[in-house]
């Protein structure tokens, strides 16, 4: 999280790669797909629907407090984005398709995927990007960020590293990246 892999993703679409992104695609399934929706009310009740949405606040405020109710989720979610993502993949007529995922090896969804990028930025310009953007308090980013691997373990998996600081130019390391990656 705030580690600026939108913003990575958003300039490789603008270069001509289609990007899926998974929290986004994750968020159209929770409101539109019967069978998903069916299954979260199972697990967490109709309560934390409001008007037939979902409560997403609530349902946060749910699984960020406890490991084994994100874990729950996640278990529910995943096989739905993974097929989601594989459909769309299919349709894809590029070269190159990339998926955007804040929780990529957490999720197993790395395992699907030929190679690895991993975006790092300092932590606190993580957190501060994302207060600026989801207008979260300090704590409940650290909770969040708690359920995601440690910067340290992300690296070693990874096949490829962008830093974005302020320091580092991140548009030519994306482009390094992609002419490693491109078939020849």
């Amino acid at each position: 999280m705030g580690s600026g892999k939108s913003t990575v993703a958003t300039y490789i679409q603008m270069i001509g790669f289609p990007v899926y992104d998974s929290d986004t695609q994750a968020k159209k399934l929770m409101t539109f797909n019967q069978d998903l929706i069916k299954q979260i009310k199972a697990t967490f009740g109709s309560a934390i629907f409001i008007n037939g949405s979902i409560d997403r606040k609530q349902l946060a405020d749910i699984v960020f407090t406890s490991s084994d109710k994100l874990n729950r989720l996640n278990e529910i979610v995943h096989p739905f984005v993974k097929n989601d993502f594989t459909q769309w993949m299919q349709q894809q007529k590029s070269p190159l398709v990339f998926l955007e995922s804040a929780i990529l090896f957490e999720s197993n969804f790395y395992l699907l995927m030929d190679k690895t990028i991993v975006v790092t930025a300092p932590i606190d310009e993580r957190i501060q990007r994302i207060e600026q953007r989801d207008h979260l308090q300090r704590e409940d980013i650290l909770k969040r960020l708690q359920h995601q691997l440690p910067e340290k373990q992300l690296l070693k998996l990874a096949d490829f590293l962008i830093i974005n600081d302020h320091e580092h130019a991140v548009i030519p390391q994306v482009n390094e990246i992609i002419k490693d990656i491109l078939p020849k």
